[in-house]
């Protein structure tokens, strides 16, 4: 079974391949990633007619949906590297073996970056005898970025095909593993933006709302204690980068973070914004820990369905949950990090950022959730709760760098909303009250390079 591409794709194709099959596809989620990868592996094994596909993937969830695209253009999964070693490594070792001694002219393999990145999967892969005939798809690519993929990386770089697929291929904060991962598939060789896809109707246009909430006295004083503290342990990691310093500072930093996610005041502006919106098709991305928290909340005081959907669940819960999802027997579901990539709630109507996430690769990825198209879907609503310091209990400066963390997100989202305008004049006051009337217009990596400079000086 043949898939139609769209033109864009056809594109992409012919920039990788003209690229020597190294690179990476920066397209926004839902653009058909997937499938483009899929099409340039086939290319490249009708041309020289042998191959050994191998296909990473972040999560196991993903490896059956990757199988079924897969499926649907012709292409039949060998082995699965996940979970149990014993369930995989003696089959993919017999089916080298027969690639190598020229008994099949083609191998699968898909597999989780967790389960590949070990010795086990590595020194298999090592036994075969032309790694120029590898295709390796790393979906998520950045993933491959982390310290703990080095060695695996090494191994990698000395196949003949490597396409990475990522709507944000940089690591935030991590120069190093970005140049790993730019090192191995020699950098972006084909970009198809979230804007391209809205206007081209492969998107659903969609309506941002920032919503200010303000912390508590109480989290005010425990915000400004721990930034204390983090600029004092800041001064002596810069004296001496010990690993237990390091340790404490990194503590600190998680422990203040969670200030501005876990702020009490979000579940009062929930209960406004929600009641406006009370029909199906919801989607909440819930603070750490607070699932629980949220989910109650919905169930209990706003009287409707919700189910929480997260790391604990089953495959197959999984699937039966966003089944009745789509059917609209459930209304809404709580979600924290599982729905972060790969799995698709293309129903999605309305998506309430509750989690004030700092991170573009994240509230990228869950917008890009959130803008797949669906019958009778026509726009999509984002609320993003902003979260705000009062300023008569917190320090100017302190405040001017906590709302800088904030304005990011609200930047990305802003800018292709078709109520620009009215969000601007939501949050552009605020801004003006801190002196940052600049950054209503400063994208995220503006700020992040602002943020690196700042700490070389």
């Amino acid at each position: 079974m043949m898939i139609e591409l769209r033109d864009y794709q056809k594109k992409a194709i012919q920039a990788f391949q003209s690229h020597n099959n190294r690179g990476i596809l920066d397209m926004a989620t839902g653009t058909g990633k997937t499938f483009t990868s899929i099409a340039c592996a086939e290319a490249n094994f009708q041309m020289v007619k042998h191959q050994v596909l191998i296909i990473l993937v972040p999560f196991i969830h993903l490896i059956p949906q990757w199988q079924e695209n897969l499926t649907a253009t012709g292409v039949h999964v060998d082995v699965k590297i996940a979970g149990n070693k014993t369930n995989w490594m003696q089959k993919l070792q017999d089916q080298i073996w027969e690639y190598n001694h020229g008994l099949r002219d083609r191998l699968v393999i898909i597999g989780s970056y967790v389960s590949t990145n070990k010795w086990e999967f590595n020194n298999l892969i090592k036994l075969l005898k032309r790694t120029e005939d590898v295709f390796l798809i790393a979906d998520e690519c950045h993933y491959l970025g982390s310290r703990s993929s080095i060695n695996i990386i090494s191994v990698y770089s000395s196949f003949g095909s490597v396409l990475g697929l990522s709507a944000t291929p940089e690591r935030w904060w991590d120069e190093e593993g970005t140049n790993r991962i730019f090192n191995l598939f020699g950098g972006i060789i084909y970009e198809f933006s979230l804007a391209q896809a809205i206007d081209r109707g492969f998107l659903t246009p969609y309506n941002y709302y920032p919503i200010p909430v303000y912390l508590t006295i109480e989290e005010n004083e425990e915000y400004i204690t721990l930034t204390k503290s983090i600029g004092k342990i800041y001064g002596q990691l810069l004296k001496n980068d010990d690993d237990s310093i390091r340790e404490k500072y990194e503590y600190l930093l998680r422990k203040r973070t969670r200030v501005i996610q876990q702020a009490a005041n979000k579940e009062i502006g929930l209960q406004k914004v929600f009641n406006k919106n009370n029909d199906k098709y919801n989607l909440l991305y819930c603070p750490d820990g607070q699932i629980d928290k949220y989910t109650q909340l919905i169930g209990n005081k706003l009287n409707q369905s919700v189910v929480k959907f997260d790391s604990g669940l089953r495959l197959k819960k999984r699937t039966q949950i966003l089944n009745k999802f789509e059917l609209g027997e459930i209304k809404t579901l709580a979600a924290m990090k599982c729905l972060d990539e790969g799995v698709d709630v293309p129903q999605t109507r309305q998506a309430y950022f509750l989690a004030s996430t700092t991170n573009p690769r994240q509230f990228i990825q869950r917008r890009g959730r959130i803008l797949r198209n669906s019958a009778g879907k026509t726009q999509a609503n984002i609320y993003d709760f902003i979260v705000l310091p009062d300023v008569n209990e917190i320090d100017f400066d302190t405040a001017k760098v906590m709302v800088k963390r904030e304005i990011p997100r609200f930047h990305e989202f802003c800018q292709y909303a078709k109520n620009e305008f009215e969000a601007r004049n939501i949050v552009g006051p605020i801004l003006s009250k801190f002196d940052l009337d600049s950054y209503m217009d400063k994208s995220a990596i503006d700020i992040y390079n602002e943020n690196i400079q700042n700490e070389e000086k």
